[in-house]
């Protein structure tokens, strides 16, 4: 089901829109209801009330906007935040409104979150990640295998299932997937998920940037 917040609210956040990073504090505390985030140093924690989770300084993360539907009607909409660090600790944030009610606060609460995580996090991180691929190297993002030429999509035997060359490419996002393709032959193609795939925006905009070059 397509998600109609992505109608309502296109995620123009950070994550979709490169920012200037900026210096933050070294506490933050994001409170939506029951739910809060709280930032310290680089711990990252989630209480919503029942749960406890806690990464430190996570290097993989996947959001997005869905519906909540019951049966076959539509009865809200949530926002959802996963983070990893490198030792595979894992955090999630799932905000929701019913009915409407507190939709405008969610999204606020969401695109903040998102802005401070961009900010203390990734900015870098795709900046890093850019300039050793552009250096020669070759960088793995779960399934994704990026080089200066091209983006494998690779099997966990290592076995290459899909090349698309920076050459030959281009980029079309809709939704909540990315599709990759050679503008050659479009059966050569990769498809980024951003519910399913670690670190989507950070490939979709590596991608994007080799294809310009």
């Amino acid at each position: 089901m397509i998600s109609c917040l992505f109608v309502l609210y296109p995620i123009s956040s950070p994550l979709y829109w490169f920012v200037q990073n900026e210096q933050v504090s070294d506490y933050q505390e994001f409170t939506f209801g029951r739910k809060k985030l709280k930032v310290s140093g680089d711990v990252i924690s989630h209480n919503n009330g029942y749960i406890f989770r806690e990464v430190n300084k996570p290097v993989a993360i996947k959001f997005y906007y869905d519906v909540i539907e019951l049966e076959m009607y539509r009865i809200g909409s949530k926002a959802c935040l996963h983070l990893q660090d490198a030792d595979n600790n894992s955090l999630k944030l799932i905000l929701r409104s019913y009915f409407s009610f507190r939709k405008d606060k969610m999204a606020q609460v969401f695109q903040e979150i998102l802005d401070f995580l961009w900010d203390r996090y990734f900015a870098q991180y795709l900046e890093q990640c850019s300039e050793e691929i552009q250096q020669g190297k070759s960088l793995d993002f779960g399934r994704f295998r990026i080089s200066k030429e091209s983006i494998k999509e690779v099997s966990l035997s290592g076995k290459i299932k899909q090349e698309v060359r920076f050459a030959e490419c281009k980029v079309i996002r809709k939704y909540k997937k990315t599709l990759i393709y050679s503008t050659r032959n479009q059966h050569d193609h990769v498809e980024l998920d951003v519910r399913w795939d670690w670190n989507a925006y950070l490939v979709e905009k590596i991608v994007e940037e080799l294809c310009r070059s």
